[in-house]
């Protein structure tokens, strides 16, 4: 029978490096070999695709764990079956002449943050973890569509998002942005994105 079962994977984010695996396998017909009709979506941030999956919109998610842990503590009929990125991806870059080596050193800056995405839900704990004086940094809100752009502008100082993701398009579209100073060093010691479907 030759006859394909249609599926979708709704991904966190717009197509970003670390989406390749599965562009590649839809492009070579893996997934038709398997008798699957794979459609994938570009996405908002992984609390929105926690939802579509929670609300029965798409077939799979691909979704920070740490996302879908809060989803489902909350009651959203969303479920992780497998973990690929074994190290939560929450960090912060910053334009070099910031001076941030440390999480300290975020005091005094300015900083871009989603509040819709999950590094948000993060932030208060990687903060209190750290001593971070909240008061002394200053929140710029942003969206999805302007965070990269805020910081490789140099509207910002800081901006907080995902290592070797967003903040690596900062680093590419502005080399006078820094590397990105990783959370799992500094005490976020959680798991990064998966597949999750529906209960």
């Amino acid at each position: 029978d030759d006859e394909l079962t249609d599926a979708s994977l709704q991904l966190d984010w717009t197509y970003l490096v670390y989406h390749s695996p599965f562009l590649w396998a839809l492009d070579k017909g893996y997934y038709a070999d398997e008798g699957i009709n794979l459609t994938i979506k570009e996405g908002q941030g992984s609390g929105t695709t926690n939802d579509l999956i929670a609300a029965g919109q798409d077939t799979f998610g691909f979704a920070d764990t740490y996302t879908t842990v809060q989803r489902r503590a909350a009651g959203a009929p969303v479920k992780s079956v497998e973990v690929i990125q074994r190290r939560s991806g929450f960090g912060h870059a910053c334009l070099t002449e910031a001076g941030v080596s440390g999480p300290k050193d975020l005091e005094g800056q300015s900083v871009a943050l989603v509040a819709a995405e999950s590094t948000a839900a993060i932030w208060p704990a990687f903060a209190a973890l750290n001593d971070i004086d909240l008061g002394q940094v200053s929140i710029v809100d942003a969206d999805f569509s302007n965070k990269v752009q805020l910081l490789a502008a140099e509207t910002v100082d800081c901006m907080i998002g995902y290592v070797a993701q967003d903040t690596l398009l900062a680093q590419l579209a502005n080399p006078n942005v820094a590397d990105a100073i990783g959370w799992v060093d500094f005490g976020i010691n959680l798991m990064g994105h998966g597949i999750i479907v529906n209960d």
